[in-house]
């Protein structure tokens, strides 16, 4: 009996040392496991950081834009919707003669506009095919009374009474950087855009 009990002893020990190895094997995997998930969220955190300051550079890069742009405009005194739009479609294609509207007609293929005109369209309770084609006859619109050079480049309400009209030059001078106010019928400035913030 004694050498019965003995060997139970021994299987117990045995199976004792290697739950005591697997358990052992585990915590080492668990370590390394650990250590990887560390290093991986190290990674993140690095990455963000640099996400966080390229963004801060193109917001610094963009305020840049916007400022000389506006000097642009104010020295050629067209500082208004005829010279913004002029400005804006002489960005668009050089390499061709193409007038201003043709240009600007371009703006259907740049996917970055019509992203943006999608969001304004949608705060705004537009349909983007009517926005759309607003972008057709802009040009000429704006071209007929627009003359000389204001302190700021205004998108006034009661001179843009379409908010279809509206939503695409706000889309514009969003898209390539230029400083503009909204201002409604009374003359009180109006936030027109409200861009998502992440």
């Amino acid at each position: 009996m004694f050498g019965l009990g003995s060997s139970n002893d021994a299987r117990f020990f045995q199976r004792l040392e290697h739950h005591e190895a697997m358990q052992k094997v585990l915590l080492e995997q668990l370590g390394a496991k650990d250590a990887q998930e560390h290093e991986l969220l190290r990674k993140f955190e690095v990455e963000l950081r640099a996400n966080a300051q390229q963004q801060n550079a193109i917001l610094n890069l963009k305020s840049d834009l916007k400022i000389a742009n506006d000097l642009i405009l104010g020295i050629s005194g067209k500082r208004n919707l005829r010279g913004a739009l002029e400005m804006v479609a002489g960005k668009l294609d050089a390499s061709t003669t193409k007038g201003v509207q043709a240009k600007l007609d371009q703006l259907e293929m740049d996917v970055e506009f019509v992203q943006l005109l999608e969001r304004i369209s949608e705060q705004h309770n537009l349909r983007i095919h009517d926005v759309l084609s607003c972008l057709k006859g802009l040009y000429h619109t704006f071209s007929k009374a627009m003359h000389g050079s204001e302190p700021n480049l205004c998108i006034r309400f009661a001179d843009v009474t379409a908010p279809a009209e509206r939503a695409v030059l706000v889309a514009i001078f969003e898209r390539y950087n230029l400083s503009y106010t909204c201002v409604d019928e009374s003359g009180a400035p109006v936030n027109f855009y409200s861009p998502l913030t992440v």
